[in-house]
């Protein structure tokens, strides 16, 4: 019986994969969709490391009703209102 890989393994590896060039940014189109909460976190931990061990990586994700633990992660965000920005700053402001 041949077995694939897991959607979080799928999207831990896609990522992977976009790190070999060494890019300054990268752009996630929501990167947990289709995951369960905690997968989806543990994604979102690993691409937050990741910015932490390379400074020079800047990422830009879409996530759509991200768990409290998972918004914690990132540092600055941009919340839209029927495609209109309410906010944009530093997380917790």
């Amino acid at each position: 019986m041949a077995r694939g890989i897991s959607g979080g393994q799928a999207k831990r590896c896609n990522i992977g994969i976009a790190l070999l060039s060494d890019p300054r940014i990268i752009f996630l189109d929501e990167p947990t969709s289709g995951l369960d909460s905690y997968t989806s976190h543990e994604v979102m931990e690993l691409v937050m490391a990741l910015t932490k061990t390379h400074n020079s990586i800047t990422v830009c994700a879409t996530i759509h009703s991200p768990s409290p633990q998972t918004f914690n992660l990132f540092d600055k965000v941009i919340i839209l209102l029927r495609g209109r920005i309410v906010y944009f700053g530093d997380n917790g402001d």
